[in-house]
């Protein structure tokens, strides 16, 4: 503790004798925890522990003398019988107090300075409120105690030694900084030392809408707070549906009202038939659910509230409570916002890019240079030398890199992507390149300006499942790991900031384009993709109608993104087109991304359930994203809001900057609507522990933490959960467990800790079963006892996403009039069963066994563990242990036919079927939300959600765009070109292949190959295939490797004709050989043309015969004809040299 006029190197004058036991030997048991010490010498109580190490740690932390010394008269003492003893430094000396661990620190105080009373320097001390204790904790931590209502044992002190300090700065905001610390995992002041100027302008500017949110919840006084603190939880729409409407008696709805008749807590009821809206209650009362903290605050209508929708759908009464508006308003938690230091700093300027001299900034759009980078070096690349052959990039060290893109022509959005590889292959062999660290570089800051000048680059390491070089959706900028692999560039130096054009420019520019595409001052070698909005017939129309109906995961042919870009202006009629057309614009050519950009600002708002999917990482312009979010305030309820929640936390990680139109929403959101705060909070808190996006996270926890009010003591208590259940037989630990927000529902309180109930299971996480008795005066009306399963190191999103999937699919189905949750007993569970073999179905859910089909006593059927879907299941000696789609056991059927054998052929049966149609069909409808919700979660790293590949699963099952005529199996068309001089080779092939689309069906066929360039017309060494999906046109294919291919040699200007017949006969299924056909070629030369089509299994001559016979009758082909059949074995062994087995066909 510091003192006023002393020499603070003047020794102190020696302290009063005080009755302190002398220093006694430690002893320790086992687990490190102190025991009895042997007989003889020693005081019968009483041990000293200090050992060696800590005193080093304290001498450290808190600047001790060599002469406090463990052998000195200052250790601290364990009293056995007390509890616990402690030594607080005060006036440069030592004080041992004795005091229980459950003793809060404002008593230590009192008793420290009672006790420093006896010392001769006590006048100088200050009052007592002037000082503050710090000390070690466990995590070998100086930590500065502000709230001095925390009980000692809550410390979690590395030794037993306080410290008194007199506090520097703001006394309320350190204590509110330290709580914000513990709340989000990290200290608040990690954030200070960060001098990117990003980040200190986003905690600046993000205070603005925490004030603003703020102001909007106590406005309207304590009502307003109350809303905030209870928000009404409610269906989007009032309306309800027709089944659920039949329920009612006629209209009205039937409650039971409670109220408390006496101080002794006596109550009364009241059943009473209500129409369907809340009635003031004289304005002085208000309705509570029986048994949890939710509010009827609002006049909706009563069956909007989900608390009572649901009771009406079981045919359960409603419980409600009558309370008295001034007693809930009295309870309200204490509002206020502390302004933090850093917001009254004046911002540094930032420094002028490379190159800069402080002159007004220059436009992009002067500059008609190419975009260059020069790689200089590369640092703290670590990897074992005998596993690969080199290291390196793609490129030249030292050397500019010129790009194909003008300097002009750069999207807003435009990034850098770069990794550095290893390399393994022998000479000859082909070399296998595999990413050590990746990283991406914005050419854009936060204020629009262009990247100049040297940047160093510290990579980050390659995520679990990435299979590509590049990681283009990952976090932009640097790992703040300075010992990761480091890159340093060079950019292109400016002698003036360069910034991306304002909004006027960007207007003038497309009204000068469109001008000059209608024929004004046309100027060539600038897009010729020209508008032809005028008049659009019937068959165009129908033709953009059907495109933008295609779901997310179609790809546009580029033919078709020409037509939607023709047509652009006529889209502004069909506002769910926005996204087809967005992926048809050439956003390298300013031409079009400016005309884009002018036909947002006209775009009507689209539905929010469209609008998520320019939330995705193929949406990354901020224009784009903005427009979307415009929709998602217009359009989305807090209902939909917290049932979207997952998603949109997630796509924060392909924004940008740290300030974006999303995270200000997010954030307002969460700091008005206190339900949605809490899965806010849980949602970023959950990935704190990713080092790509903890910055991130960290400051938007930060910013929601400064302004939720008291609710961040509940969040701390919540975040303490993870170590008290480690400890919770200790009688401190466990009043620590009680009495608390549920960290999965807030409405629900949890009340004391029924330790007999509580259980460890048996599964591999060794999860614990807790179990909380329900606090509330009316909980036997809703629960008695609220039971959590707790389990740490397991990542639960999976799960989540299912559970979020599977309730958005029982809204769709109510809304329908497809009830498959509730009703009676053996209905309930036919009608639960469909439902959950329907969702199975189509989200691919695996390890399905005993354990995690569950049946309730009423008889709902449910499913738990969701730890494998997307039809990842489980193998066994690579064979998958799971060959059905669906659970539906025989035992099942029998429930569902009530107790026929012959189960299928019973009236039940048939009832079960057709509920499963419906409730498929239903989904179907929405098929584009779903693909949107997982694509959205494409960033979350979970271990079966790393590629749109996965999330085609649900094309699958959903059978998307096969409600045309489908075909027997997909169809995969490919191109290749390459330069005849150069030799070919396996890799070389493989490169120059490019897939161009997959249809499915007759029509998509159809629409498909109309838009493709006839061979005929094609010129050079081209080559179309088409071939199952899944079988690439090549010879070392697993599907062609045992096969072969008859051939056909041409006369020019045949190729057409016979191409077009011959994948006609083979998508209609014509050669009957079953899955034998592998798929057709067309190989354009300078002298002749060659058709051949490929088949599985070259040594089964009977089925190589039927081809031939097949070939010649689709293709007509003369009886003389010579064809000759090869074996991709021959072509392999004799890649390079003349084809010994050919024989050569001419056509006339």
């Amino acid at each position: 503790m510091g003192t006023q006029g002393v020499d603070p190197s003047t020794s102190p004058l020696p302290p009063h004798p005080r009755n302190i036991p002398p220093p006694l030997r430690l002893d320790v048991g086992d687990a490190g925890r102190p025991c009895s010490p042997p007989a003889g010498s020693h005081h019968p109580s009483l041990t000293p522990t200090l050992t060696p190490a800590a005193f080093s740690l304290d001498q450290t932390i808190f600047n001790l003398q060599a002469s406090d010394s463990p052998t000195n008269n200052s250790l601290v003492a364990i009293d056995n019988r007390i509890q616990q003893a402690m030594v607080a430094q005060c006036l440069g000396m030592m004080v041992s107090l004795e005091c229980l661990r459950e003793t809060p620190l404002i008593s230590i105080k009192q008793q420290l300075f009672t006790e420093a009373r006896k010392y001769p320097l006590y006048h100088l001390l200050q009052e007592e409120s002037c000082y503050i204790f710090v000390g070690v904790t466990q995590e070998a931590e100086r930590e500065e105690f502000y709230d001095e209502t925390r009980r000692l044992c809550d410390l979690r002190l590395f030794h037993p030694i306080l410290k008194v300090i007199e506090p520097l700065g703001n006394r309320e905001e350190k204590i509110l900084n330290r709580e914000i610390g513990f709340a989000i995992g990290m200290p608040v002041c990690e954030f200070e030392m960060m001098k990117d100027p990003e980040i200190q302008d986003f905690r600046r500017s993000i205070l603005s809408v925490c004030r603003e949110a703020m102001e909007e919840r106590e406005g309207g006084g304590a009502h307003s707070q109350a809303l905030y603190v209870y928000p009404p939880n409610l269906e989007s729409s009032p309306q309800l549906p027709q089944h659920i409407y039949s329920k009612l008696d006629k209209g009205r709805l039937i409650v039971t009202i409670w109220v408390i008749v006496s101080p002794s807590n006596s109550k009364q009821k009241y059943t009473l038939k209500l129409r369907l809206c809340v009635q003031e209650y004289q304005g002085q009362y208000i309705l509570k659910v029986c048994g949890c903290d939710e509010y009827l605050l609002e006049k909706y209508p009563l069956s909007q509230y989900k608390y009572i929708r649901s009771c009406i759908i079981v045919g359960r009464l409603p419980h409600l409570m009558l309370v008295s508006k001034d007693s809930l308003y009295s309870q309200l938690p204490a509002s206020g916002f502390v302004t933090p230091s850093y917001s009254r700093r004046t911002p540094q300027p930032s420094p002028c890019p490379g190159g800069g001299d402080g002159s007004p900034p220059r436009s992009l759009w002067a500059f008609n240079t190419l975009l260059r980078v020069r790689l200089l070096c590369a640092t703290y690349v670590n990897v074992n030398i005998r596993d690969i052959d080199k290291v390196g990039f793609c490129s030249s060290w030292n050397e500019w890199l010129t790009y194909d893109i003008y300097l002009a022509d750069l999207p807003r959005s435009a990034r850098i992507c770069l990794s550095i590889c290893s390399v393994k292959g022998r000479k000859g062999a082909k070399e296998e390149h595999c990413p050590l660290a990746w990283g991406n570089v914005n050419l854009f800051d936060y204020k629009d300006i262009l990247v100049s000048g040297k940047v160093a680059l510290s990579l980050w390491p390659v995520p679990h499942g990435l299979e590509d070089l590049l990681n283009p959706i990952g976090v932009a900028g640097s790992n703040p790991n300075k010992e990761t692999p480091c890159v340093e560039l060079e950019f292109s130096w400016f002698n003036q900031t360069v910034v991306f054009p304002d909004e006027q420019q960007i207007e003038e520019h497309a009204n000068w384009t469109i001008s000059r595409e209608l024929g004004y001052n046309y100027c060539p070698g600038l897009t010729s993709r020209l508008a032809c909005d005028v008049s659009v017939s019937a068959a165009d129309a129908e033709q953009l109608r059907c495109l933008c109906s295609k779901d997310p995961l179609y790809e546009l042919s580029e033919q078709e993104k020409d037509f939607l870009w023709r047509h652009r202006h006529y889209c502004v009629n069909i506002p769910e087109s926005l996204p087809k057309l967005l992926m048809s614009v050439k956003w390298n050519s300013r031409d079009e991304a400016s005309q884009m950009y002018c036909l947002l600002k006209e775009w009507p708002l689209m539905e929010p359930e469209s609008a998520l999917e320019l939330l995705d990482c193929n949406f990354p312009d901020p224009m784009v994203r903005e427009f979307a979010l415009r929709c998602l305030v217009k359009g989305l309820t807090d209902d939909k809001l917290s049932q979207y929640l997952l998603q949109l936390v997630q796509v924060l990680k392909y924004e940008m900057y740290l300030d974006n139109p999303l995270a200000r929403f997010l954030i307002k959101k969460a700091l008005t609507n206190q339900r949605i705060g809490h899965f806010f909070f849980w949602h970023l808190k959950s990935e704190m522990h990713n080092k790509t996006v903890s910055r991130r996270f960290g400051l938007l926890l930060e910013a929601f933490c400064r302004a939720c009010g008291m609710y961040l003591k509940h969040l701390n208590r919540q975040t303490q959960m993870k170590f008290l259940v480690e400890h919770m037989s200790r009688p401190d630990y466990m009043e620590a467990l009680q009495g608390f927000v549920s960290p999965l529902n807030p409405v629900h309180q949890l009340g004391n800790l029924r330790l007999e109930e509580c259980r460890i299971m048996s599964s591999a996480k060794r999860p614990l079963w807790l179990n909380w008795e329900n606090p509330d005066i009316m909980s036997e009306l809703l629960f008695t006892n609220n039971e959590i399963i707790f389990k740490n190191g397991d990542d639960l999103r999976q799960d989540m996403l299912t559970l979020q999937i599977i309730k958005i699919m029982e809204n769709i189905w109510q809304n329908q009039g497809l009830d498959l949750r509730y009703d009676r007993a053996i209905d309930l569970f036919t009608r639960s069963c469909a439902g959950y073999c329907v969702a199975t179905f189509i989200l691919g859910i695996g390890d399905r066994h005993n354990s995690n089909i569950m049946v309730k006593e009423n008889g709902q059927l449910f499913h738990i563990d969701f730890g494998h879907f997307l039809d990842h299941k489980k193998k066994k000696f690579g064979y998958k242990r799971e060959r059905v789609p669906f659970v539906l056991t025989q035992d099942f059927l029998i429930v569902i036919s009530k107790g026929v054998q012959e189960s299928t052929k019973t009236k039940e049966f048939e009832r079960f079927q057709e509920m499963c149609y419906k409730a498929y069909l239903a989904i179907r409808q929405h098929a584009s939300l779903f693909i949107n919700l997982f694509s959205l979660l494409l960033g979350c790293g979970m271990p079966e959600l790393q590629s749109f590949d996965d999330i085609a699963y649900l094309r699958k099952t959903l059978a998307l765009g096969v409600g045309e005529h489908p075909l027997q199996y997909n169809y995969t068309f490919w191109f290749s070109r390459r330069t005849p001089t150069r030799p070919a080779s396996s890799q070389s092939y493989e490169q120059n292949i490019r897939q161009i689309g997959i249809v499915a069906s007759v029509e998509q066929f159809w629409k498909f190959y109309s838009h493709l360039v006839r061979p005929g017309d094609l010129s050079g060494h081209s080559d179309f295939h088409l071939f199952k999906e899944g079988i690439k046109p090549m010879w070392e294919d697993d599907f062609n490797r045992s096969g072969g291919k008859w051939i056909i040699r041409l006369r020019k200007g045949l190729a057409s004709r016979f191409w077009e017949n011959i994948i006609l006969a083979m998508v209609g299924e014509q050669f009957m050989v079953g899955e034998e056909i592998c798929g057709a070629v067309v190989s354009i030369r300078f002298q002749e043309d060659i058709l051949s089509i490929w088949n599985k299994t070259s040594n089964d001559q009977t089925t190589t015969s039927r081809i031939r016979d097949t070939l010649r009758r689709v293709l007509n082909l003369p009886a003389n004809t010579i064809m000759e059949y090869k074996t991709h074995n021959d072509s392999l062994r004799f890649r390079s040299g003349l084809e010994t087995f050919t024989l050569e066909v001419i056509l006339s």
